[in-house]
């Protein structure tokens, strides 16, 4: 009689570090790209439709990043792990630039290096929380109403007078220097300074992003098409804001939009076929968009009130214009 071998016990495929590979080589090349922008100059009007092109790339492929990152196998603890190496590389560098002199231009391009590496810093720990969220959702159903809610939410805070957002940055611009994501803008021969940012976007954006992706991944959804649909819809309203940005409809200035708004609408329309809810959880999410609902109607009422005189913060969720008449956004994070 022969024994037979015992089956090892099935378990959860881990978490392999080397999965982040790609991630760090899409953004590191970006970085190289950005820095390379402190090395030309180009006529004002050729400068203009080369940012353009420029943001196509810079938006695209920290999403790209993103959604190549969302095919590993997240664990809480590899999550926090990553966190805590993003906080360190985002912060650390932004410190050591700042004790760059500027007054030489290698002085110049070494803060403009430390500054583009920063950001992946940033953009790690933004998938990293991204991730720990993702943990916790044991059920593709609860990606529906979380869709709903943070695309409803982010229009509140963004866009009306008594949201988190509008009254921090008014308050104090000077925070998205440091926590946003910066969009590069191409030298013009008539401005010989630092690069500055064309646009800034929130770390949150990419936080829920990296989420929606890692999840529609976990379950089987539809996450590739999802980023086929997700990349160019941002870098849609990105470049909408940044032409439109002067113009106010009303109360309602469009240099500050919501950028949670079309990534919840883009998850929830191209999986619209993948959830199947109970009638509890039907009931739930119905809720959930009555709670919406009313939370836009309140904020809108509340904003069709403020007086001519107050102007919208100078904050667009994806980004922000840079102006000259801001000497702060000089320097990019």
């Amino acid at each position: 009689m022969e024994a037979t071998p015992a089956l090892p016990s099935e378990s959860k495929p881990r978490f392999d570090i080397r999965n982040l590979g790609p991630f760090f080589a899409v953004l590191g090349l970006l970085a190289l790209l950005d820095t390379s922008l402190n090395f030309i100059a180009l006529p004002l009007k050729q400068a203009a439709w080369a940012s353009l092109a420029l943001s196509v790339i810079t938006v695209g492929a920290p999403i790209y990043a993103l959604f190549l990152a969302s095919k590993a196998n997240w664990t809480a603890k590899m999550a926090g792990t990553v966190f805590g190496v993003g906080i360190v590389i985002h912060l650390g560098l932004q410190l050591a630039s700042s004790h760059i002199p500027i007054h030489s231009k290698l002085g110049l391009l070494g803060i403009a290096l430390l500054a583009n590496l920063s950001q992946i810093g940033l953009l790690t720990w933004c998938l990293a929380l991204g991730a720990l969220i993702s943990t916790l959702l044991k059920d593709r159903n609860m990606i529906l109403p979380i869709a709903i809610f943070l695309a409803a939410f982010d229009a509140f805070l963004v866009l009306t007078p008594i949201g988190f957002t509008h009254k921090l940055l008014t308050a104090h611009p000077e925070i998205m220097h440091h926590i946003a994501y910066q969009v590069p803008m191409i030298p013009t021969k008539l401005r010989l300074s630092p690069v500055v940012p064309f646009a800034r976007i929130g770390p949150a954006d990419f936080l829920f992003l990296g989420m929606f992706f890692i999840d529609l991944n976990k379950y089987g959804m539809k996450a590739g098409r999802t980023f086929l649909w997700i990349a160019p819809t941002l870098v849609g309203y990105l470049l909408f804001v940044s032409i439109f940005g002067s113009i106010k409809i009303g109360p309602l200035s469009l240099n500050a939009l919501p950028a949670l708004l079309p990534i919840g609408l883009v998850v929830i329309l191209v999986n619209r076929h993948e959830w199947k809810l109970s009638p509890d959880e039907k009931r739930s999410t119905l809720i959930i968009c009555i709670a919406a609902l009313a939370l836009l109607s309140f904020g809108f009422w509340k904003l069709s009130k403020v007086p001519k005189a107050v102007h919208a913060p100078p904050l667009i969720s994806p980004g922000q214009k840079a102006t000259a008449k801001k000497p702060a956004l000089k320097h990019s994070d």
